[in-house]
Order: structure tokens, then C-alpha cells, then sequence
């Protein structure tokens, strides 16, 4: 495996943790112990179930990387004749009418219907999100400082630091902490710790401060008085040897939303919080309305067989500690039914009774997707890829439509949205293996573009959007394959890249950053080249610049800072000695007419892990440079340290 297969290996794989409650074993003997009988009933003429055998969930796709590349490739065209057009499967959805609908469709989706194949793994695990550099914000009224960049414009994504331009606010240590910046003089104000939830994200709005955390209870499983017959159960009989016991409990997820209110920053009191069901996938942030997407596979406490038990079918959700269950009309049922939903609430943080809107979809999720005025959730079952779209507005959320297509979903960076029309690369499985295949979707989710078998039987690196544009990457081209969304989906030509980058980004319309791991003489190198470009399409390098270390394992894109407007690039990496882990964090000047050169380092030689830089922003004249364990403040002018807080 050559550096870049180790760098992409590192950046975008995905390590599931399947709890050993709902282990694919555990759940299909969980299922064989229900006393549920096939449900007679009529079911509501409004759904649509296929009755036939499939899995019930599946092992999370590995996806491709959310941080590689805006690729510059290919000088000459790439001729890639056998396309060709495809037609996405349409999804009926309907919205439940009543908790007897959503009782039918889980009893014949999960109970009557069980998977030939058995179980696959459920994931639940947070999405990787990415935002593509740092941005500078400046105010009449406060010292000018930068904050992680909005993945799409006007939509703010969370973080595991944050700044208001005077405190720092940031988890470490299972912990949440509020720092007094001071010009580089850090004083811890206060930390907040509880051992019964772990912080993963925060937000800042305001006077507000929002802290989103996991918490998982153990639910005891309540085993079935007398198992059904096989004729009863409508389960084959079949002859297994040492089977395992069924769990004694279900490890159940929830999410927090705790909101702070920041006007005592030394005790600063709780607003109010928030829980739902499900393990935390993603969030994001528009103006002052909070959305939050969970996915909830492990409801099922004891074997379905009452309408009436509500908690173990239908999620729930609390405001302050107050249980509520989703309303029936709230859930939407689809043909791709499977055991998890997926939760998407809308919450204003301002307001004192929160929660604006929630709602439930019967799919798993993989992955958001969230702009301005609608949020996508992506489920993934088998080889199929479903899209459901939410619109959201000021917190509230109408369902609007949902298709899907066929392959697999490729993380982060292989979804897009351009003037409401949503536009998806996805991984498809081909006789000749693996192939890339493009759809795009209008405004209410009908399917009026798609394109399939490109890159057929190469092995799918990187996958990213630009604009209109997507680039394809594989280990077998020499340079990146380029696609153009329109009327139709058509190949176009690019300019050419050094294939061995690890990441892209913009320093602004008129130049662009690539940084690369490289092979030197006496050890790895990262090298950055400066390209400038006057139509976003034709790019010409300007200079390089190479320094010692390796890319770090944790690098993402908000690991990079960028100041425009200064010209300022920071970047984290590390390196080894006879004494330990050099933690090193670089920092570049560019110029348009001589291009790159390195300002200076900020080195640390540490044993503890913890210290391994990931972020870095800008308060007035001082950088602030951050990892799990530590923050460390430096003159921006010359890089000179101010104050070092380790955070226990």
C-alpha cells in the first residue's frame, strides 16, 4: 500500500461499533423468541410494504474520502464510452396514520419477514463532517477572529471547539470547558462534567452555548414467556447447535442537547435540555434553529407482540426529563422499511419551549446532507441508496419526498445540492467490480438525470463535488475523471494534478492550496503547491513548498486553517524522535507573485497521543493552536508562544 492508499485508509474509513445487544446472533435469536403471531389486521390501504425477504440492516459502507480532493485533473479528455443512462427506483412513502400503521409495518417488515441472508450489522456512528477551510470574520465591535467555515453558505456546523471572538468554548476529556482568551492568557472560567453523557459536538449562538452529547442506558430485555411454534411464529424450523443465550439487557442510545446560557461564563446556568432517541449522526445550525439527526436501531427491549407497548416500537423524545412519544403522523413509513429510524428534529435555541418540529422516518441513516432550506438523510439498504428530503424552516420540518438510487452511499463529499436540486455520486457493484454511478434529483425528489458504469472496475478512491462538477479519482488513473451536472451529466475535461494529494482547498476564487504526502531523501515530507486559475476550470502552479513530517491520522479539513485575506495557512502534522511524538504545526505565507513560503513551527514533543494538534483560529493578534489535551497561544506575527492550558 502505497502513502496515499495509507492516507485516504486513514482519513475516510469508517469503524462501526456494533454493540454485542443487537449483534446480527443476538437479534435474529431475539426475533425467533417473539410470541407475536402474523398480524391478521388489515393494514391501512396508505402503505406500501414489499413482502419479500431482505436484509434488515446493513454493514456501513466504507466511505470514500470527505476530505480529498477539488481535483484539478486530466489534460486530455478521458474517453469513457460505456455509460450509460440508468433509472433510479422510486420510493413510495407515506405518512402513518396511526401507531396501528407503524405497528403492521415493523411486525411484517421485522417479525414475519426475516432476512434469508440473516442479519448484517447495524452502525450507529456519528457522521464525519467537513467544511473546506477556515473563514475571517470581521466586526465594527470586537476584535477580528475566525471560525470553522460553513460547509454550505449560511449553515454552520458543529465542533469539538469554538470561539466567540473573547472565551474559547471546547470539549475535552469527556468534559466542557469556557476559556477566557485574554490575548493569548488562558483562564479556565468553568468545566462541566457528568458521568451519565459524553460531549461530541458544541455550538455557539449568542449568548448560547449548545453542547451535544451521547448517553447509553442498559434497558433490560424482557425474554418471551413461551417461544411460538415455528408454524406460528411463520419462522422455518431449522437445526442449530449452541446457540448463544439471548442478552440479558439492550445498551439503548440517546442524545442531549444541553443549551447554556453564557451570562455568567464562570457558572453558567442550563437553559434547558433536550433528548431523543438515537444515536448521534449529525447536526447542523441555521440562524438560531438547531437540527439534529439521530439513528435509533436498539428500541426493541422484549419481543413484539402489543400494540399498546409504545416504547418498544414507537421513539420518544424529552424536554426536561418530560417523555413524549413521536406522533404517528409524524413518522414516515417507506418500501424501504427496515429495524431503525431515523430522527430529525427542529429546535430554537432562543426559545423556552424548544422544539419546534420532529420527525421520524422507519430507514436507517448514514448520512446528512443540509442546506439553507432543506435537510436530506441517507439510508443505505443492501446495494440501494435512499435520499428523503426535509424541508426546514426556522425549525420546521415537512417532509417533501424521497427516491432511491442504485449504489452505495460515498460519504460526505459525494453529495451535493445546486439551485434545490440534489446531485449524488454513489458506489455500485458491477460484474467487473466496482463502478461510480451519478444521479441527480429536481426539487421534489423525481430522478431527471443519471448516469452509470463510469470507472468500471477501478478501484474508487476519492469522490467530490465542486459546484456542478464532481471529480473521480482511482488508484489505476493517472489523473482525475471529471463529470459536469446539467440538463444532463456529461464529461468534461480538467486540468492536470499531482494524484498523490491528500487534500485541496480555495484560498479564494482566483488560487487554490493541494497539500500531498511525499517520499523524500531522508524521510516523509508534506508538500504544498500553490495553483492560480482564472475561471475556476484552467489551473497553473505557482510555487512548492516542502517540510518534514507525515500527515497527521486525524487530519480533516477544519484541521487546516486558512486566512484569506492575509494569506495565512496553518496546518497540523507529526513526526517521531528517540524521545517521543513530535506535534508540529506549520504555518505558510503566500503571495500571488512568488507564491508559498513557511512562516514557522510550533513544535512539541509529547508521549500522550492526546497532544496531537487538530485545530487552530485567530482571536486579534494571537493564533490559537488546539488538541484534546492542550491549547496553546501564539503571536500570530511570530509565532512566538504566549500560554500553554493543559485541559484535565
Amino acid at each position: 500500500m502505497n502513502s496515499f492508499d495509507r492516507q485516504i485508509k486513514m482519513l475516510i474509513e469508517e469503524e462501526v461499533e456494533v454493540p454485542e445487544s443487537i449483534s446480527p446472533e443476538n437479534i435474529a435469536l431475539m426475533l425467533k423468541a417473539t410470541t407475536a403471531k402474523k398480524d391478521n389486521m388489515r393494514r391501512s390501504e396508505k402503505i406500501s410494504v414489499k413482502s419479500k425477504n431482505r436484509a434488515i440492516a446493513i454493514r456501513s459502507a466504507a466511505a470514500v474520502a470527505a476530505c480529498a480532493a477539488l481535483a484539478l485533473g486530466v489534460t486530455a479528455f478521458v474517453n469513457d464510452t460505456d455509460t450509460p443512462e440508468i433509472t433510479p427506483d422510486v420510493t413510495q412513502s407515506n405518512k402513518a396514520s396511526d401507531y396501528h400503521d407503524v405497528y403492521s409495518v415493523i411486525q411484517d417488515t421485522i417479525i414475519n419477514n426475516p432476512s434469508d441472508e440473516g442479519f448484517a450489522e447495524i452502525g450507529n456512528t456519528k457522521e464525519t463532517d467537513t467544511a473546506d477551510s477556515v473563514t475571517t470574520i470581521t466586526s465594527p465591535d470586537a476584535e477580528r477572529y475566525s471560525i470553522p467555515s460553513l460547509n454550505v453558505q449560511g449553515v454552520d456546523t458543529a465542533d469539538i471547539i469554538k470561539t466567540d471572538g473573547t472565551n474559547l468554548y471546547c470539549i475535552s476529556n469527556n468534559s466542557f470547558y469556557i476559556i477566557s482568551a485574554d490575548s493569548g492568557n488562558m483562564e479556565p472560567l468553568t468545566k462541566i462534567y457528568d458521568d451519565a453523557k459524553t460531549p461530541v459536538d458544541l455550538y455557539v449562538d449568542g449568548n448560547k452555548v449548545i453542547v451535544i452529547s451521547d448517553s447509553t442506558i442498559e434497558v433490560p430485555y424482557e425474554k418471551a414467556e413461551a417461544t411460538a411454534t415455528a408454524e406460528e411464529s411463520g419462522i422455518a424450523e431449522t437445526t442449530t447447535s449452541a446457540e448463544p443465550e439471548i442478552p440479558q439487557t439492550v445498551k439503548q442510545n440517546n442524545t442531549i442537547v444541553d443549551v447554556y446560557d453564557l451570562t455568567n461564563k464562570v457558572s453558567p446556568s442550563l437553559a434547558y435540555s433536550y433528548k431523543q432517541n438515537g444515536a448521534y449522526i449529525s447536526s447542523r445550525m441555521v440562524g438560531s434553529s438547531l437540527y439534529l439527526v439521530t439513528n435509533y436501531s436498539n428500541f426493541r427491549t422484549k419481543p413484539l407482540d402489543s400494540e399498546t407497548d409504545l416504547d418498544n416500537y414507537i421513539p420518544s423524545y424529552y424536554l426536561n426529563d418530560a417523555k413524549c412519544y413521536i406522533n404517528a403522523e409524524d413518522i414516515i413509513l417507506s418500501s424501504a422499511a427496515d429495524s431503525s429510524y431515523t430522527i430529525v428534529a427542529g429546535i430554537n435555541v432562543n426559545e423556552s419551549s424548544p422544539l419546534v418540529s420532529i420527525k421520524a422516518l422507519l430507514s436507517n441513516c448514514k448520512g446528512v446532507y443540509c442546506s439553507e432550506n432543506a435537510i436530506y438523510t441517507i439510508g443505505v439498504s443492501g446495494h440501494t441508496t435512499t435520499f428523503t428530503k426535509f424541508i426546514a424552516n426556522s425549525g420546521s420540518l415537512t417532509f417533501s419526498g424521497s427516491n432511491s438510487a442504485d449504489g452505495v452511499y460515498a460519504g460526505s463529499s459525494s453529495v451535493t445540492e445546486v439551485d434545490g436540486s440534489l446531485r449524488a455520486a454513489l458506489i455500485t457493484e458491477t460484474s467487473d467490480g466496482k463502478s461510480v454511478s451519478l444521479h441527480q434529483f429536481d426539487q421534489n425528489m423525481n430522478s431527471f438525470a443519471s448516469l452509470g458504469n463510469i470507472c468500471a472496475g477501478q478501484t474508487i478512491e476519492i469522490i467530490r463535488f465542486n459546484g456542478s462538477d464532481v471529480y473521480i479519482i482511482t488508484a489505476e488513473s493517472e489523473t482525475p475523471v471529471k463529470y459536469s451536472f446539467g440538463s444532463e451529466i456529461t464529461q468534461s475535461v480538467s486540468a492536470e494534478s499531482d494524484k498523490d494529494f491528500v487534500y485541496l482547498t480555495n484560498l479564494d476564487a482566483n488560487y487554490a492550496i493541494q497539500i500531498a504526502q511525499i517520499d523524500g531523501e531522508d524521510g516523509k515530507k508534506i508538500r504544498l503547491t500553490s495553483f492560480a486559475t482564472n475561471d475556476g476550470i484552467n489551473y497553473s502552479e505557482i510555487s512548492s513548498v516542502e517540510v518534514e513530517g507525515e500527515i497527521s491520522p486525524n487530519f480533516s479539513s477544519r484541521s487546516l486553517y486558512i486566512d484569506a485575506e492575509e494569506s495565512i495557512i496553518g496546518l497540523p502534522a507529526i513526526s517521531s524522535d528517540t524521545y517521543g511524538n513530535r506535534n508540529i504545526y506549520y504555518v505558510f505565507t503566500f503571495d500571488a507573485a512568488n507564491g508559498l513560503s513557511e512562516k514557522g513551527s510550533v513544535v512539541y514533543t509529547d508521549v500522550n497521543p492526546s497532544y496531537e494538534f487538530s485545530r487552530a483560529f485567530r482571536i486579534g493578534e494571537t493564533l490559537y493552536i488546539s488538541s484534546e489535551g492542550r491549547i496553546v497561544s501564539t503571536q500570530i506575527s511570530d509565532l512566538k508562544v504566549i500560554g500553554t492550558l493543559e485541559l484535565k
